[in-house]
């Protein structure tokens, strides 16, 4: 009942997009780092890190949206480097929406020299038996979905 304003438009509460929505803003900005002057790399050998969002506002069901991102940091990880993505959405009147923070993880392109990342704070798990177990098996061509979804990685076409 509660989740009927997300799917159904003609609810009496009105039509609502969903908060989520909003982690999609920055896929454009994901494949411009292709394009980044002297950030040269095959990108089967990028992998999408963490996703942060932080809402701002709630998103609208229709009309304009207008991101610009930016290249945060760049971490050297050794064999690989981290990149950090921000990615600033507004809507037509230029109201700040939502700020998506991702990480690009980027094999064969570390030992430049550069900053190690920041240490976070570990997540260590309870010493008991897990609350409950879910195995599902996918199937061999599962990856191409993300395709579906937006994600032109060739990684996941062509592994």
């Amino acid at each position: 009942e509660d989740d009927l304003p997300f799917v159904y438009e003609m609810h009496n509460d009105g039509f609502r997009a969903l908060p989520t929505m909003g982690v999609l803003y920055p896929f454009g900005a994901m494949s411009d780092v292709l394009e980044v002057p002297g950030l040269e790399f095959n990108p089967m050998l990028l992998l999408h890190g963490e996703q942060r969002i932080e809402i701002r506002r709630p998103l609208p069901t229709s009309g304009r949206i207008t991101s610009s991102s930016r290249i945060a940091n760049i971490y050297d990880k050794g064999k690989a480097a981290l990149v950090e993505l921000e990615c600033v959405s507004r809507d037509e009147q230029g109201n700040e929406l939502c700020v998506n923070t991702s990480t690009l993880f980027i094999r064969g392109i570390g030992g430049f020299g550069g900053p190690k990342a920041p240490a976070k704070p570990s997540n260590t798990p309870p010493q008991r038996a897990p609350d409950a177990v879910d195995r599902c098996a996918t199937t061999q061509n599962h990856a191409l979905f993300y395709r579906l979804c937006g994600d032109v990685n060739p990684l996941h076409a062509d592994p």
